[in-house]
Formats: structure tokens, sequence, C-alpha cells
């Protein structure tokens, strides 16, 4: 049998020192004694024969030696080693030891200076006596060289800190090794020396600032750009803070007691990610256009060239992208942006690869090759570069890596730049990269079972989902994960957290609008949140962290094919501001006044090749042409300007943005602006006479008595049964209940709603048939005027309804109808290529969508249209209206909360909107009309009457009373009466209830009633008492089970369970109610 206990690491980091008893869980009795510590750093010397000398008085029976230091070591890179034999560049690994431990390194690719940039971290018994050895090879065959450094070294450094170029035995004279090695001295709390030395250390960012580069060399440090090493801890502890540790821990030993409990844990107010949470940028690459590819498709028979269909496959590591294909061109413009989201590593590289598209095999068109690294370093490339393996042929790029800021100064720039740029693939820029460190969670609910969860993470962005991974079974998992996100619009978007136990029972979620984290300092949310949908008490630690990309693209990127052209640059657009440092420094920068007529393309000073003009340009001819017109297309038909002006950086912008709009010769270069709603507009709505008369038909299909017979047995000489289901029509509208096998009596308990106008002409019928394999045999139909139901109607609370009742089809009554009449909008933006737009409005509310129709180009347009939605819960629930022009090119949004029409009069709003992502002046016209559902069903539920009350099982309910009493110190529960209880015989059942107090499952927390014989509403009317302490009832769960005491081997001894979260009661004040009872659980 196996006994066990689990303590977190991060409440020991937070304790520093422990010595304690601990109870085992899962056993009737048990408890370890664990001395747990935390060991203090420090990057001092002194102190150490203390150390060594308190170490050397413990002795332990698996022979084990307290390790006196750390070493962490930073492999960086190598320089001038030899070449092999062959005269080929080595690959070159690094083999590290000390004592018995052993780590290697990667092995690089071909070349006599490889770097690294990996960290490892050794254990020291005696720093005056251990040796780290590095030995150098080749591919772990050939030996290079190899470096031996003696610990006791570093002890006479300035903060046990060495961080140099080494030479190398046995290599080249000019062999040299460049690393970081830093001694960090463990000094343990009960050691006399720790109460002067016990203060974590944490290693200064070793930034170029603060340190002093080696001279006469072409070398750089290894403390350049190398990242710093840590003891990473929750914080720095000072001495009178780790004197009250030790108290703390004394007076724990002291006042041991035998059954004492497992200690309460203090949670820590943060998280605490490790140095490579949010290291992560983003690489951006833009693929714009190729000149002169090799034609690969031939005519005739090979007689005659023909051209290329080029596409272009891109590599970023484990990542892929492929472009369109251009066809029979061999000067494609592609236009394509993509985005990767990645931690800088030594080796990464940008590949690029074209081919030429055909039936049977793609033929090659070149390749190229360009570091992240080289990347990294110029943070910006504009550039043509040659490919290789080809006679002619080269790709523009532009390739950008994308700088972060904490801070939302520069945030309406980089979403105003996103909104002038358009690619051929539809991407939109990333405005902002999200990284999110999941910790743990603290006090989550038990299973239905009374387990403790295995808890997982499901957290959604949009269109992109993360899950971490499953934690044994705790209330209080931890993860320590981190992920990222792109972020489009950190106006509107969200994060949604949803916790499960194995993805399959829900715990609880979190949402967390991205917009919050604008407010927050440095853009980081760190903190305790509570979970939706779970106990009060149950929370999460997270820390979101918002980083925005400060891009340098400063210009919407022009093709060679644009410029090519005749240019024409016609009208003023508001520029988008940069820093006033910057501004003053281009004098040549377009103002406001100055008219925009040119716009000449930006070739960077250093290419990889000359940049040239090809003899011909050819116009680009996409396989799958795109929707939304192009700045060339609209170019055509424009007389150009005579005068010329050659713009770069915030002119060039300005003028960027107007490329795509017809030449208008007045002398007034002014952007028109587009007027205010004024009283010409209508300020409500005009819906029509039948808008919002529609009501909710409820049909609930209990139950059918003294069915027809239509099986025979023994070909007909015994007479069986049937297997009746019922078809229902209401119009257009159908419906079709399940088959209940071999029951003349079936109860289906089965519920449906249509949404009607009320027409005095509608009938509903019912038309009830017995299943067979060949054809279904009729048993009967009735018809039922809607009118009469109509008029029957009662008015009742709905949304008790929904709790109380259940039905087979899990379906779920409506609570209300929202209306919505669709009138018009006013100041619609233009589309990009300078038309008006063709509007439409997508209606989205939960899984329902209703579109309305396309308008004619306008930017006034209008629809005059009605909708109606089924609410279930209007607190919850919300409208989100989506301007489209022709479905593809957004131009605004609206969303309205459902629970804010609960507080407007008559619960309508009927008002122009303005819009979300559109222009200032952007609004919508319409009208929404909640109406609340009432229903009778509310009072025949709480009077008994309503048959088949029971939930989706059928399995009844039974009556408690749960209270405690504080004098006694009592959980009281009460056991009234049973009522509806599901027999398969006609005469009753047997009934008892059993209660049973979880998480325990010993006998003292099993109680049970006495027996009811043949009664499906049996009476108890028992008491019975827990001796439980008043703090300990928020964590239990109280199991409620009716089982059937005549039940034979073939049946089921269970009728039907409820579990019931005692945390979630008000014990004191008491309560009695009735409980649905369900399936057994788990």
């Amino acid at each position: 049998m196996n006994c066990r206990l689990k303590i977190s690491l991060k409440d020991i980091i937070g304790s520093q020192y422990t010595d304690q008893w601990y109870t085992l869980s899962d056993v009737k009795t048990g408890r370890v004694h664990l001395v747990l510590e935390w060991v203090p750093t420090s990057s001092e010397p002194d102190g150490l024969e203390e150390v060594l000398q308190f170490y050397s008085r413990q002795s332990y029976q698996n022979k084990t030696v307290p390790s006196a230091g750390l070493l962490f070591v930073f492999v960086e890179q190598a320089d001038g080693l030899p070449v092999k034999k062959s005269g080929k560049d080595p690959k070159v690994g690094v083999e590290l030891s000390l004592r018995e431990m052993s780590r290697k390194t990667t092995v690089c690719d071909r070349t006599t200076s490889p770097t690294w940039n990996e960290a490892f971290c050794f254990p020291v018994r005696d720093p005056r006596q251990d040796i780290l050895l590095l030995k150098l090879s080749h591919s772990w065959t050939l030996p290079i060289g190899s470096l031996i450094v003696p610990i006791r070294e570093l002890l006479a450094e300035p903060d046990l800190v060495l961080d140099q170029w080494f030479s190398l035995d046995g290599a080249s004279p000019e062999s040299q090794i460049l690393l970081r090695t830093e001694l960090k001295m463990l000094i343990p709390t009960k050691c006399p020396v720790a109460t002067e030395k016990a203060k974590v250390s944490v290693v200064p960012d070793p930034s170029p600032e603060k340190r002093q580069p080696e001279t006469d060399t072409i070398l750089r440090s290894a403390s350049v750009d190398t990242p710093p090493v840590e003891t990473i801890v929750p914080s720095v502890l000072l001495d009178e803070e780790v004197h009250e540790v030790k108290k703390t821990a004394v007076d724990v030993k002291e006042h041991k007691v035998e059954d004492s409990p497992s200690p309460a844990v203090t949670q820590p107010p943060h998280t605490s990610p490790d140095l490579t949470f949010a290291s992560e940028g983003l690489l951006r690459l833009i693929l714009l256009e190729a000149q002169s590819l090799v034609a690969k498709d031939t005519i005739m028979g090979g007689l005659k060239k023909g051209k290329s269909d080029p596409y272009a496959k891109i590599n970023v590591g484990e990542v892929i992208f492929k472009s369109a294909v251009v066809k029979e061109n061999l000067n494609p413009v592609w236009n394509e942006l993509y985005e990767v989201v990645l931690r800088p590593q030594s080796g990464q590289q940008v590949q690029v690869e074209v081919f030429d598209k055909d039936m049977d095999h793609d033929d090659f068109l070149g390749r190229l090759k360009i570091s992240v690294s080289d990347i990294i370093r110029s943070q910006f490339i504009d550039q043509w570069y040659t490919l290789n393996d080809v006679k002619s042929g080269r790709v523009r790029l532009i390739l950008e890596w994308v700088p972060t800021v904490s801070c939302n100064d520069n945030l309406e720039q980089v979403v105003q730049l996103q909104s002038l740029q358009s690619y051929h693939n539809k991407a939109v820029p990333s405005a902002a990269l999200l990284f999110v460190y999941m910790d743990r969670a603290h006090l989550l609910p038990f299973k239905k079972s009374g387990k403790e969860p295995k808890a997982g993470a499901e957290l959604v962005f949009g269109n992109t989902t993360h899950r971490t991974k499953v934690c044994d079974r705790s209330r209080s998992p931890q993860w320590n994960e981190a992920f990222h996100f792109s972020v489009h619009d950190p106006s509107k978007e969200m994060l949604i957290v949803k916790l499960s136990s194995a993805w399959d029972q829900p715990m609880g979620s979190l949402v967390l609008p991205v917009k919050q984290l604008l407010s927050e300092p440095q853009l980081v949310l760190d903190q305790w949140m509570h979970l939706d949908g779970a106990l009060p008490e149950s929370q999460i630690l997270l820390r979101a962290e918002l980083k925005i990309l400060d891009t340098r693209l400063t210009e919407v990127p022009q093709t060679s094919v644009a410029a090519s052209k005749e240019e024409i640059r016609t009208a003023t657009t508001e520029k988008i501001l940069k820093p006033a440092k910057e501004v003053e420094t281009r004098p040549n920068l377009a103002t406001n006044d100055s008219p925009v007529v040119s716009i000449q393309p930006a070739h960077p000073e250093a290419t990889h090749d000359t940049p040239h003009s090809p003899a011909q340009v050819e116009e680009p001819v996409y396989e799958e042409e795109p929707e939304t017109e192009s700045h060339y297309e609209v170019e055509r038909d424009v007389e150009p300007k005579e005068v010329q002006i050659e713009e770069t950086g915030l002119g060039g912008l300005a003028q960027a943005t107007v490329t795509g709009l017809p030449f208008d010769p007045a002398p007034s270069a002014k952007v028109t602006e587009m007027p205010k709603v004024g009283p010409s507009l209508p300020p409500h709505t005009v819906p029509g006479q039948n808008f919002g008369k529609e009501g909710v038909l409820r049909i609930h299909l209990l139950e059918a008595q003294n069915l027809e017979a239509k099986d025979n047995l023994m070909g007909g000489m015994v007479k069986g049964k049937s297997d009746p289901y019922v078809k229902i029509n209401i119009g257009d509208v159908a419906f079709k209940s399940h088959v209940i096998k071999q029951n003349l009596n079936p109860t289906w308990n089965e519920m449906y709603e249509v949404v009607l106008s009320g027409r005095s002409d509608q009938d509903i019928k019912f038309e009830a048939f017995d299943k067979d394999i060949d054809s279904d045999d009729f048993l009967g139909r009735f018809t039922v005027k809607l009118t009469e139901v109509i008029r029957s109607q009662y008015t009742d609370q709905v949304l008790q309804l929904q709790t109380l009742q259940s039905y087979q089809n899990k379906a779920v009554p409506a609570a209300a109808l929202l209306f919505v009449y669709l009138e018009r909008a006013h100041s619609l933006p233009f589309k990009k290529s300078g038309k008006e737009p063709k509007a439409g409005v997508e209606l989205v509310l939960g899984e329902t969508t209703h579109k309305s129709k396309l308008c004619d180009r306008s930017t006034e347009p209008q629809w005059n249209e009605s909708f109606y939605f089924v609410i279930h819960d209007p607190k919850r629930q919300m409208l989100v209206a989506k301007l489209s022009s022709g479905w593809d090119q957004p131009m605004g949004s609206l969303v309205i909360t459902v629970k804010e029409l609960l507080a407007a009069p008559q619960q309508v709003l009927d008002q122009w909107f303005h819009l979300d992502g559109a222009l200032p002046d952007s609004q919508i016209l319409l009208r929404v009309e909640l109406k609340i559902l009432s229903s009778r069903m509310v009072e025949m539920i709480g009077s008994g009457t309503l048959p088949c009350t029971s939930p989706a099982p059928g399995n009844g309910q039974v009556k408690l009373s749960l209270s405690y009493a504080s004098k006694e110190r009592k959980l009281v529960v009460i056991v009234h009466a049973c009522r509806g209880l599901l027999s398969q015989n006609k005469d009753g059942v047997d009934s008892y209830v059993s209660l049973m107090l979880l998480p325990d499952k010993s006998k003292a927390t099993k109680k049970k009633t006495a027996v009811r014989k043949k009664d499906l509403n049996p009476e108890y009317n028992e008491r019975f008492e827990y001796d439980l302490p008043e703090d300990e009832a928020k964590f239990r769960r109280l199991s409620v089970s009716v089982k059937n005491n005549s039940a034979s081997f073939r049946s089921r001894d269970v009728i039907g369970q409820v579990q019931i979260e005692l945390a979630q009661i008000d014990l004191k004040s008491g309560i009695t109610d009735w409980f649905t009872l369900t399936d057994e659980a788990e």
C-alpha cells in the first residue's frame, strides 16, 4: 500500500526553512518528519570555512555530502579554432565536467568561430578542491582543445565571477573560448554564519555600460549580450525576516502534537516566471516582389521559351509560409505579409525558395538564406536579394525585428499605421504581443465524485487556443507554464481562461480584456483573480504582460511596378506623427499645406546586387484574384502630375495613404470633413407595425397512455408492445421526439420552442408512430389551435423555470426575445480603393447569426430590416453588429449587452450608436427591444401539479433541510421525503436515503434512513447530525443517494443521486428545498 504527501516548492521557498511533521494522505494514520530548506546564496567567499566545518559535522545514511556552492557557467563562443586535417572547418561541441556530473553543448555547424550561448549549473562540494573541465571536439570524436578552471580561482575574483577569453590547451596558439563562470556560496540557515550572510543574491545586470571591455582586441567580452544568471527566489529577505523565519520554525518544532495537521500554507502574492518569460520577439516578413526569374515553361514543344508561374516558400525554423501563385510572370508582385513569434537563438535562419508551379512537378527557381541574428542586429531591412543556384533572379524582402515597449504611448500610431496597410494574403499586422504566465490555482471545487480534480487550463484568444498540462489530483494545482498571443486590436480583444478537470468537467473561467492592461503600470497584471462559475474562494494566479510592437515601418511598402509607372499623388492626408525630435531633423518633410504629388520607391543604400529596372515591367496576374482593388488598377485611368518631388519618412507615409485615390484637379487639396449627424437625420427608427409582435410557443411533450400495440411476437400469436415517438408540426417548423422502446405508456419529458407571429390560422399538429425497421406504424394524431394556446397564457417569472426544469432532449427554456430593427448608417468610411462601400451588417448573438442585405455603394446605407433572437440569459448574453463592405472589408462594429436593456425604459434602446473601428463620425441607427417571456409552468412546479418535473434522466427529487448548530458544533441534515422516483415496477419501489460527507468515506460519515416500501413518493422525516467544526464545513460536500432496497443483480441499486457543496449554502440561516436526483456520479 502506498502513502503520499505533497508540498509546494514555492511554499518551501517562501518559508526558507521548515522542520515539521506532515500527515500522510489517503490513509487512516501516519506522518513523516521532514526538514525542508531553500538554501540562501551569497556572492562573497567570507564564511566558507564555517560552512565546510558545519557540513563536516553532518552525516547521512545515504552518504550524501551537502553542496557548499553552485557554479553557473555560460558558454558563449570560441575563436581561431584549428581546421580538420581534411581542410574542412570543424563541427564543434563542448563537454563540461565537474566531479561525476557532465554536460554537453549543442554541436555547431562547420566553423572555426562557433557560437553556443548556452548556460549550465553544477553543484560544488568543496570550492577549494573542485575543478571545472571543458573539452572541445569535432562531433564528439576528434579532440580540438581543452580548458581547466579550478574553482578556487573564483574565490579571489570580485563577486566570485570570472568573465573573459581563455586560451585552449592542445589547440592553436590563437584558439580561445569566451565563457562566464560564477560561483554562488550556499549558506545554510542553521550555520552560525547564516545570520550575517543569509541574503538572497541576484547577479547585477551585466550590461555593457557596467562592464569594462577588453582593450586592443576585436573579440567582444562575454558580458555583452549575455543574459544574466540569477538565483530566482520570490523576494529578498532582510536579517530581521530571516530571524523571524527561524523563530517560526523553532516554534513549530516545540509545539508539535501527535496528530497535528499539515501546516497552512501562505500563497505567494505574485508569480515567479523564469528569466526567459516574455523574451520572445516578433519577426515580420513582407514578400514584395521578384525580378528576372528564370523562364521554366516552354511553348510549341520547347521551340519557344515561355514564362513561369512563380510562388515562394518561406521557412523560419519549424514555421513554413507559402505565397500565392502569380500566373505567367517573370517579375511577379506578391505583396504578402507574414509574422512569426520566436525566441532568438544562435543559428536561426530565414530561408526563401522560389518555385514554378506546374501540373506534375514544380521547377526550382532559386533560394536565399538570411541569418535571423543579422535581422535582429539591423532591426529593419528593405533589400533586394539575389537568388542562388540559378542563372538569374532576385527577390525584394522587407525584414523587421519589431522592438517591443511596455508602454502604450505609441499604440494609437501603431494601430493607425496598421489600418493603412493592405496585403494580398489579407494578413493584418500585429499591434502587440500578449504574454501569459500560468502559475497556479487555489481552492478549486471537488469533482462530483468527491475526488480532487486533475486541473488543466485552456487559454483562448481569438482563433488561437493553448492548453496547459493536466496536473495530478489537487485543488491547488501548479502549472508554471508560459504562452504568448499576437494582438491585433488591444481595445477589443480578450483572453479567456477555462479551467476543467481532465478537459471534461468545467471548474470555472476567467475573462481578461486586453484593454484592462493598457491602464496598468508597465502594461502588466500579476495577481490572484477570482474564477466565475467556481467556489467563492476559488482563485487563479497568473501574469498577463502586454508589449506594444514599435515598428520602424513608417511607409506603406511600394513595389517597383508602381514606381515604374507614371506617378500621381493628388491629396494631402493626415500624417502619422513621430516624436518631435525626429520631425525636426527632416526639413524636407511635406507639410499639411504642401501638395502631395509623387512617391519614389525606397531602395536601401546597401544591397546584395546593383538595383536595376527590368527591360519590361509585367502586370502580375494572380491564380486567385483578390477581391479588393489594388493601387495600380486605380492609377491606370488617372492623368499624372508633371511636378514630382521625392519624399521619404513621414512625407512618404502621408503620400502613400492616398496612392489609391482618384486625382482631384481642384486647386485645394483639403479632405472634405464628413458632416455630423444633424437635424436632417431622424433621431429614432420607424419600424413597421409588425415589428416585435412575435411570441414563443413552448411545447412540453410529457407522456402518453394506452397506446396501441403494433409489435407482434411469435408470428402474431402474442401481442407485443410499441416503440413510440412523436412528430410535431407548426407551419414549416417540425420537431421529432426520441424513441422509447417497448412501452405503451411512454414518458418523454421533452421541451420544444418556436418563435411565431401569432397568426390565428395556424395549427399545431401532433402525430405518434411506432418505430420499426422497415416502415413506421401510425399510432394516432390530434391538432391544437394556436389561438387557443395564446388565449390561455399566464404571467409569471421565467428565469425561475430554467433552474427548476430540465428535459430529456437537453433543451433550455428561453427567457426572453430580443427584437432588432436595423434602419440605416451614417458617414461610413470609404474603401481602401477610394470607392464607397457596399455595406452589410452581420448580427451575432451566441450561436445565432443573421445578415442584412448588401446595399448599393454608399456611405449612408439604409436597410430597414428586422430580426429576432432567442435569449436564455439576459444578464450575460450580448449582441454584436459587424459592418463590412461586401462581407470582406470590415468597417466597424458595435456591442450591446442585453443587460443594458433591463435598465432601459420599457426595455427599449432606439438611437444612433457610434461604431468601434470606424471613423469618429460613423454611426448606425437601430432599435433593440427586449421582451421577457412569461410562463405558467413555474406556478405548476411550485405546487407540484406539473407531472414529469424530474431532470433529464427522470430520477425524481429529494427534500432536505440543511443547517449548522453553532453551540453543539454539529451539521444537521433532515431528510423529509422524495417524489417522482423512477421505478421499473408498477407497484413502486422499496427506497431509502443514504448520506455521506465527502471527501471522507469512513463509516463515521455514512448514514441512512429506514426503508419505505412500494412508494414512489415516500416520506422519511429523519434527522442526522455530524460532528464538524464550522470552518471545515465549507470544504465538505454532502452526497445524497436514493437507493432501491429490493434491487436485483440485473438492476441498479441507486435510483438517483445529488451532491451538495456546503460552501454554497448559508448553513447558519439554514435551508429547506427540493434537490433534483441525477444518475449516479463517478
